[in-house]
């Protein structure tokens, strides 16, 4: 058994991450189609995902979407759906506390570096908006997604040409300019692309 003697307030934190960030059992759709694949959102995120393919940043961002439909899309594209918090929580738990905000770049680009597809669903983005990781979350994908696609959920709200998570006086508050990225919301299902 390790020994954590002096990091157990960071250790339970991280245990309770991976608890938090753990999978729950499936969001219920919104409406009800014989198939996702049925759904205008569904193929405005796969006309998204091929427009980005020749891209230096290959990242698509969307909103809160169901499971069912992030599943269809992983069939279709053969991408897999990971649920980030809880993976590179894992990988940063035998990290040292003073180490993680430095660490964490490598961990993320290791975890992707294993799959095997042309690019990833990435769910469950909420452990890159910790302060305690001091990195800012967009820019971490988008480094990321020079390697593969990455189809990103983003947690937060999607509105014009701002992605937004938590209130202002939050310390995860992120506002962030989304004029050069490419975002699907339910506002752009009929036209996917980059915003503005």
């Amino acid at each position: 058994m390790l020994s954590y003697i002096g990091t157990r307030p960071a250790l339970t934190h991280l245990v309770d991450l991976i608890w938090r960030f753990s999978p729950r059992p499936p969001l219920q759709a919104a409406q009800t189609f014989e198939s996702p694949m049925q759904d205008p959102m569904v193929t405005t995120i796969l006309s998204a995902l091929e427009s980005v393919r020749g891209d230096y940043y290959r990242l698509v961002f969307v909103g809160p979407v169901a499971e069912p439909y992030l599943l269809a899309i992983s069939r279709t594209t053969r991408f897999p759906l990971i649920n980030l918090s809880l993976e590179i929580s894992r990988l940063l738990i035998d990290v040292p506390p003073a180490r993680r905000a430095r660490d964490l770049p490598g961990i993320a680009e290791s975890l992707l570096d294993h799959v095997n597809a042309e690019g990833v669903i990435l769910n469950r983005l909420e452990l890159l908006f910790l302060p305690s990781l001091s990195h800012d979350p967009v820019r971490t994908l988008l480094r990321l997604s020079r390697n593969l696609t990455i189809l990103a959920v983003w947690p937060g709200e999607m509105e014009g040409d701002r992605l937004r998570y938590a209130e202002p006086a939050h310390p995860e508050h992120v506002d962030h300019d989304a004029t050069d990225l490419v975002v699907v919301s339910g506002s752009n299902i009929a036209s996917a692309g980059r915003t503005g």
